[in-house]
């Protein structure tokens, strides 16, 4: 059981750290009484301060064998062995309109962010069996088959909302990833030991889909970075928000290094990130839905996140994946505080009216965010590479899932109270531009 002690401590910190900011903003209005108070920036998404908190959307169930949070995503290997593909079930009630979802065979689903998995089951045709199909992070819940369709395997599936896995970009409400295309521009040399075409193929495919979610989360701190000015956010959260962007260009090169590298012995095409497309991203102007959003992607997808990869980063793993591994650990764990930091700030500026309405929306993503399920043997390879395996991934996010929970209610303690920290630095918090 990983024990995180430094991180829970960091995550306290981060709390503290919001409420020194929040505290400072207080100070500033007893100094300036007769300056006139700001009036908050409104859109057509705002809900009038005077309607009650709304409860979470009720979501219905989706099975637990989805890969849950982290920093990446991955096709991660074949079986020759055949196990049965989920029963066909009824149509959940909460899904009005069932669409077919098809794969190229021996083709993992898109996961959005999630962790790599130690392994997928495919049938004699390639495809995937019904568990492997739902997704949490993808919001998918598998209905019947698969049934093949020409080259592809298909199935019928119910989209729902999807989990905040890792820190996405979301457009009308589901994740995007920029379709990769052939190219080196985007990598950065890596040097890996030689595993063998097999394994390489595997790795190779696990880490483009890291680079690609490492990627998109270049756009989605680019529009934090927006909404920050929109709300007036002091500069440190602004800051810390740009710098996190260029981390994750960096964490994107060295993941499409490793991919490139792994392609390479594996004999297959050197991939980059193509366009992203930015149709239907919005900015928003209101401080409640902006935290709302920071609340589920950020205190809860992204801590997630960082504490999977701090997990990876402790394997007994190659060198050189060893050290990116560490530093995208270190970056993403900073990332999370970040977060933290900006929600503590904001909801001590909400009404307990909208600080419910933050709360609903947090809650409902954690009820979303399920544990995954091992459904594969456990590849004792994996780990050397510097993936877990589903069993290690099973117990990682538990954990976290729960160490978050924690937190979560730690920080609705310290704004609901009114607790403020003094002005200056909280002890023990780590610095603003660490």
């Amino acid at each position: 059981m990983p024990e995180w002690t430094v991180e829970r401590r960091r995550l306290s910190s981060a709390i503290a750290a919001g409420a020194v900011l929040a505290g400072c903003a207080e100070q500033s209005a007893r100094q300036e009484p007769s300056q006139a108070p700001t009036p908050a920036v409104t859109t057509e998404r705002v809900v009038a301060s005077s309607k009650p908190a709304e409860p979470p959307p009720t979501v219905a169930p989706t099975p637990s064998a989805a890969p849950s949070a982290a920093p990446s995503a991955a096709k991660t290997g074949t079986s020759t062995s055949t196990p049965p593909p989920a029963p066909p079930r009824p149509q959940p009630a909460s899904c009005a309109k069932p669409v077919k979802h098809c794969l190229a065979p021996n083709t993992p689903p898109p996961s959005y962010g999630a962790l790599p998995r130690g392994g997928y089951h495919y049938d004699k045709q390639g495809c995937l069996g019904g568990a492997d199909v739902t997704g949490a992070c993808s919001g998918m819940e598998y209905v019947s088959g698969p049934r093949r369709e020409g080259a592809k395997c298909c199935y019928t599936v119910c989209k729902g909302t999807p989990a905040p896995c890792g820190r996405p970009l979301t457009a009308d409400g589901h994740y995007r990833l920029s379709e990769p295309v052939v190219g080196c521009q985007w990598q950065v040399p890596s040097d890996v030991p030689r595993c063998g075409s097999r394994l390489a193929k595997k790795l190779s495919a696990a880490w483009l889909e890291d680079a690609l979610a490492e990627h998109a989360s270049v756009a989605s701190f680019a529009r934090f970075t927006l909404e920050l000015l929109a709300v007036g956010a002091p500069p440190e959260l602004v800051t810390g928000s740009q710098r996190a962007a260029l981390d994750e260009v960096r964490h994107a090169r060295q993941c499409f290094g490793l991919s490139a590298a792994y392609a390479i012995e594996a004999g297959d095409t050197v991939m980059q990130a193509g366009p992203l497309s930015m149709a239907s991203v919005d900015v928003a102007n209101d401080l409640t839905v902006i935290t709302a959003r920071a609340a589920a992607e950020a205190c809860l997808g992204e801590t997630v996140a960082a504490l999977l990869v701090a997990e990876r980063s402790r394997l007994d793993c190659f060198d050189h994946v060893a050290g990116v591994l560490q530093q995208i650990a270190s970056d993403e764990l900073r990332h999370a505080e970040l977060g933290w930091r900006f929600v503590t700030w904001a909801m001590s500026r909400l009404s307990p009216v909208d600080r419910a309405r933050v709360d609903a929306e947090f809650q409902s993503a954690l009820h979303r965010l399920r544990v995954s399920v091992a459904t594969t043997a456990d590849d004792a390879s994996w780990n050397a590479a510097g993936m877990l395996t589903q069993t290690q991934t099973s117990a990682v996010e538990l954990e976290a899932r729960n160490l978050v929970e924690a937190t979560w209610n730690e920080l609705l303690a310290v704004v609901g109270s009114g607790r403020h920290a003094p002005v200056g630095v909280a002890p023990g918090m780590p610095a603003l531009s660490a």
